[in-house]
């Protein structure tokens, strides 16, 4: 009963629909790199997609393992003469923006939401912060980008109400920096407009070491597929002998292992993608294990199956 108890616990913490920053999945594996400081700059969206860039641009933060109070960032320095201006606490106008866009993300079908953060609200371990660069954002502009998002912001807005002059500069410049700190904690990107890709949309990403990579998905959030690999084995097995499985996830997801039939044996590892079926001592017949993962709203599932035969007994050679 105490196992049956803890694999729903699975079932639930892993592919339940929550309003969480990012799926982090407990007690399941996750093939999604974590950050290990206090937080990660992800991506900038340097060329906005209105012409008032100053109240459209757009920063994400990806929050480390600890939680992360909104008010414990102090210090922006933006790569123009803009000042950093400190954050706004959400209106009701800016709540309404808010939920015109998640209506809209709801009627396409997907299962992404914005939510608001005020100043002295606390992002949870490994949510995705959102800064847009105004409290006046457009939300024709905005709806238009976000109405694809299968994935949980955090949205914090800069207390900016009148300038409307870019952060970002898109072009001839060369190298730009963004900083963003709390007191405890500095994090610093680079990249070079000589290498952005022109227009509206024009973005940067980039890893947890700083690299970036430059792409332009014209204004619209892009749904990075995934999929789900069991690998392979053998055909054929005898009672008691351990299978060796290696399992491959493209795209970020909460993932386990789990077998058809529990009687056949158990996993090493069900959380890890290379692992090893044990398979039970006198069993024998078809074995079918299955490798399920949760991301982007649905779940995917596949499997490797394979015969098992009674072990040989001992031979006595006279």
């Amino acid at each position: 009963m105490r196992k049956l108890k803890s694999f729903i616990l699975i079932l639930l913490l892993c592919f339940a629909q929550t309003l969480k920053a990012q799926q982090i999945c407990s007690g399941a594996g996750s093939s999604d790199v974590l950050p290990t400081k206090c937080f990660e700059i992800e991506n900038i969206l340097v060329n906005a997609c209105t012409s008032n860039e100053g109240y459209d641009e757009m920063v994400r933060l990806r929050v480390g393992p600890n939680p992360l109070t909104l008010n414990s960032i102090t210090t922006v320095v933006w790569p123009t003469v803009n000042s950093w201006l400190g954050w706004a606490t959400y209106t009701t106008t800016t709540l309404g923006k808010l939920t015109t866009i998640n209506n809209t993300i709801s009627a396409a079908g997907n299962c992404g939401r914005l939510i608001k953060l005020n100043p002295t609200d606390v992002a949870p371990p490994y949510a995705r912060i959102l800064i847009i660069t105004s409290k006046v954002f457009s939300v024709a502009a905005i709806d238009f980008d976000f109405s694809g998002l299968k994935d949980t912001l955090y949205v914090a807005l800069q207390n900016n109400s009148s300038v409307t002059l870019g952060h970002f500069t898109n072009s001839n410049v060369g190298v730009q920096s963004l900083s963003i700190a709390t007191s405890s904690c500095n994090e610093n990107v680079s990249w070079n407009t000589d290498s952005l890709t022109s227009g509206d949309g024009s973005s940067v990403k980039f890893t947890f070491s700083g690299t970036p990579t430059y792409y332009n998905n014209g204004c619209a959030i892009p749904n990075t597929p995934y999929t789900v690999d069991a690998g392979n084995t053998a055909a054929n097995y005898c009672s008691g002998n351990t299978v060796s499985l290696t399992g491959a996830i493209a795209g970020a997801a909460c993932f386990y292992w789990y077998p058809q039939n529990r009687a056949a044996g158990a996993f090493s590892d069900s959380t890890s993608l290379v692992t090893q079926f044990n398979i039970a001592t006198g069993f024998t017949g078809a074995v079918k294990l299955y490798l399920r993962a949760n991301a982007s709203c649905t779940n995917k599932l596949d499997s490797v199956l394979f015969n098992v035969g009674a072990a040989s007994g001992n031979i006595s050679i006279t």
